[in-house]
């Protein structure tokens, strides 16, 4: 009987040594599952991230402002209510289409304008007393000079957008290409010939036309550009925990001056 017992005995040790050899492997090879299963989805998610900014970054380039911003702000009232608030916002394009046009038919214009002034001051210009001989020739010169800084500014200030530029366009053609046109067109001393006046009206249809729809498009770009600024200080800051309401009302009394045309905070 104790041979048999001792014989169990053995028997019991040499099946746990056994299992105790065959659990260690076991355990390293899912010890290492688990960690090719973390380091797969690691490079799974940078994968898919890489190409989530790869698509974001091609769509913007060919369709600008394609793509949109949240901004989530948290605020506490004081009264102790707590509200969320979901800002979002794209890249509207604020240029003007009918300036643009104003534009480009003076820029045609103008050579054909010019040239019609030359032509007929060579013409007249021994008909002039020295005074109006003098102050012709300091208006055309002016008028050159100025007519092609304007129409550049115009074009910069239009297409990219740059308030500035379309600032200095707009204050050129109100304080001086205005006045200079007009004195061409309505001074008789200057003996004006039919086809001088015709073209001189056309060129003054043309500067109030564009002070006009100048204007409105100024205002519009410089009040976006406004709000993009206030909007995009906000949500660089991370200060979370309170919104300014004073910049809140503020950015509400713009978007209502704007006569809706910030669609992108709808």
């Amino acid at each position: 009987m104790a041979d048999i017992l001792q014989s169990n005995i053995q028997r019991n040790l040499t099946a746990e040594k056994v299992e105790k050899k065959e659990s260690i492997p076991m355990q390293t090879f899912r010890g290492l599952d688990e960690n090719q299963e973390g380091n797969l989805s690691e490079t799974k998610r940078k994968v898919s991230d890489r190409a989530m900014e790869t698509l974001v970054n091609v769509s913007e380039t060919v369709l600008p402002g394609i793509s949109t911003t949240y901004a989530n702000f948290t605020s506490t009232q004081s009264g102790g209510e707590k509200y969320e608030t979901s800002t979002k916002f794209g890249n509207e394009v604020t240029s003007n289409l009918p300036l643009q046009v104003l534009l480009f038919l003076n820029v045609f214009y103008f050579p054909f304008h010019f040239s019609i002034l030359l032509m007929v001051t060579s013409v007249k210009y021994s008909l002039l007393n020295y005074l109006y001989q003098f102050v012709l020739v300091t208006i055309l010169v002016a008028f050159l000079v100025i007519e092609l800084v304007r129409l550049y500014l115009g074009y910069l200030g239009n297409l990219k957008e740059r308030v500035p530029e379309l600032a200095g366009f707009w204050l050129l053609s109100i304080l001086l290409q205005l006045p200079l046109v007009s004195f061409l067109l309505f001074n008789r001393d200057l003996i004006l010939a039919p086809i001088e006046i015709a073209a001189n009206i056309i060129m003054f249809i043309f500067i109030i036309s564009e002070l006009i729809v100048g204007f409105m498009a100024l205002r519009k770009m410089a009040r976006y550009q406004a709000f993009r600024y206030h909007v995009q200080a906000m949500t660089d800051s991370k200060v979370y925990g309170y919104i300014n309401q004073e910049t809140v009302t503020e950015l509400n009394e713009v978007e209502t001056g704007c006569g809706g045309d910030l669609w992108w905070l709808n």
